[in-house]
């Protein structure tokens, strides 16, 4: 190994103490490296939080605009429709009529897929029960909720961060799993708070996917989303046992 000739003495040897220094100066240079670095995911974590934030605020506003607006409309046809059912044909008005509620059931669907009211309204509590009643609605899964008896309050931000984690699980139950059970359970472990969504379906080698380049949207973002809020999310499946994602955030209180 060569020697820089700078830290060598007029003998040749090597100066202990420019050795020295010469290390603290690449000590205090990689603790301002690593600083930056933190700095900087800081920085990041905070932009992508802010960018989530928004994009949450702009789901609220469309599904408030879909139900206010274009659902008030809708209504309004509806009645227009039924008043006026004599003065024309009975087919072509019961029709009408059909395509109209139809319609004003999507509008409705799409407003609580972008932002249930109910997460705003109620709190968290009563989103879950609610996704989780309106998911084994529209399925053939039978879901349960099991929700501590202490007091849970979490930010606003940190309630929809659980939310969406539990809706994006719940979908990919419903999709993949090929299960008949999934169960939501929600505690307090070491000061923490933790949800975890488990099924009795097919599973999948969770080592596999995680690792993958190419690794689900879903998986991944639920993922990121847990980190940008300093939780972690742990996903644990096999072939033929099921699958258990459990998220864990320290920032909760009791």
């Amino acid at each position: 190994m060569k020697t820089d000739p700078a830290l060598l003495s007029s003998d040749g040897e090597t100066d202990l103490a420019a050795v020295m220094k010469r290390v603290q100066q690449i000590s205090a240079e990689n603790e301002t490296l690593v600083q930056r670095l933190a700095d900087g995911e800081f920085r990041f974590r905070h932009l992508a939080k802010a960018v989530w934030q928004v994009q949450e605020e702009e789901r609220r506003s469309i599904a408030l605009e879909l139900h206010d607006g274009i659902g008030q409309l809708l209504t309004a046809l509806i009645n227009h429709l039924q008043y006026s059912a004599g003065d024309t044909a009975a087919a072509e008005s019961d029709k009408s009529i059909e395509l109209a509620t139809t319609a004003l059931a999507e509008i409705r669907r799409l407003s609580r897929a972008l932002r249930p009211s109910v997460l705003d309204d109620l709190g968290l509590e009563a989103a879950l029960r609610w996704l989780a009643r309106t998911t084994s609605e529209a399925s053939d899964l039978d879901i349960s909720l099991a929700w501590p008896d202490e007091d849970v309050t979490l930010d606003k931000l940190a309630e929809t961060l659980v939310f969406r984690i539990v809706q994006e699980a719940l979908t990919n139950v419903v999709k993949h799993a090929d299960a008949s059970r999934a169960r939501i359970v929600v505690s307090f472990k070491d000061d923490a708070f933790q949800v975890s969504i488990t099924d009795n379906g097919c599973g999948f080698d969770a080592d596999a996917v995680l690792n993958a380049s190419d690794r689900g949207f879903g998986t991944r973002g639920m993922r990121d989303r847990a980190e940008l809020f300093g939780g972690q999310l742990a996903i644990e499946s096999a072939p033929d046992e099921g699958t258990s994602v459990l998220l864990q955030l320290q920032a909760a209180s009791r």
